[in-house]
């Protein structure tokens, strides 16, 4: 889900397609007003390949961004399947902002795309490589990495960009040149995200055991590290695991949350490691959250939550516990 700059709401899906002998999956994007009035639903349609006509075909979608016109931006993967085999491919696809598509680059023969990001008029993917995109979707380049399978990318202002997840860390140069990569810790999983501070370090979270855990890891501009915190589980769990969400404020602080079927715990430090305050709930998984004048906006387990500067909960509402 994103807000574009009209104050809509872009959401990315799948939708199956009923009444075919054989169920297909499509990749679907709803766009809502202010106000929740649905204004379109649009259906990515990808390059794909079916010899015979006995191929089914099940679309996914990985990302979402949107430019300052209310241009949409997303990685969508298509599974193709037949009697004997099964194959993927990674698509950036792109809407305008009355549900029109404007163009579709295939980017891989795997399902490995799975970070997007909008850094100066550009679109930039990333998984098995990092791959840049024009506006209007002219290739401009591609960087291989095959060591680093990227779940997120951050940029600097720079325009140095670093890769997480994966069970790495990569930071390159803006013209794609590698200038250090670190292993994330083993025990932990590929999931991951990161920021660059205003000094230019690096801010790395990635889940570790116990399901819930977070591990947050501070690097300086040559990949040594400054220091590392964990975050203890919210609440012990034989269940899912929730992705350690980080967000920045503009006094350097930082927003982490880490949750698991359970519970979730919010959590906001300054910029040397330290504490202002820890809480935690018996609320499930966090899918997403936004930071706006210091309020946390928790989304996730069918129940929306929203923190005021001291960590307190001022509010909440519920939804599905799909969402």
């Amino acid at each position: 889900m994103v807000v574009d700059s009209y104050g809509d709401v872009l959401v990315a899906g799948t939708a199956n397609q009923t009444g075919l002998a054989e169920r297909q999956e499509e990749a679907v994007f709803v766009k809502f007003s202010p106000t929740s009035d649905r204004l379109w639903v649009g259906t990515a349609s990808l390059q794909r390949t079916d010899d015979n006509g006995s191929s089914r075909f099940f679309d996914d979608t990985r990302a979402l961004a949107a430019d300052n016109q209310g241009n949409l931006y997303s990685i969508a993967i298509t599974q193709r399947t037949t009697d004997d085999s099964t194959s993927f491919s990674s698509h950036l696809v792109s809407f305008d902002r009355n549900g029109e598509q404007r163009w579709t680059r295939k980017l891989s023969d795997q399902e490995d795309m799975r970070a997007l990001a909008l850094n100066d008029d550009q679109v930039v993917v990333a998984g098995l490589s990092t791959q840049r995109f024009s506006l209007t979707g002219d290739k401009l380049s591609h960087v291989d990495h095959p060591e680093h399978s990227a779940w997120h990318i951050a940029f600097s202002i720079n325009g140095n960009y670093a890769l997480t997840g994966g069970w790495k860390i990569s930071l390159f140069s803006a013209a794609g040149e590698l200038l250090w990569q670190a292993d994330a810790d083993e025990e932990g999983t590929a999931l991951g995200e990161s920021l660059f501070t205003m000094d230019g370090d690096l801010i790395t979270t990635q889940s570790v055991e116990p399901r819930g855990a977070g591990l947050v890891t501070l690097w300086n501009q040559s990949g040594q590290k400054i220091w590392q915190k964990t975050l203890t589980a919210p609440a012990s769990s034989y269940g899912l695991m929730g992705p350690v969400l980080v967000e920045g404020d503009y006094r350097g602080d930082l927003y982490i949350i880490t949750s698991n079927a359970d519970g979730r715990r919010i959590a906001k430090m300054d910029g040397l490691g330290g504490f202002y305050w820890n809480k935690t709930s018996r609320s499930g998984i966090v899918q997403d959250m936004a930071l706006i004048n210091g309020e946390v906006f928790v989304v996730g387990d069918g129940r929306n939550e929203k923190y005021d500067t001291n960590g307190q909960l001022v509010a909440e509402s519920k939804t599905g516990r799909a969402v």
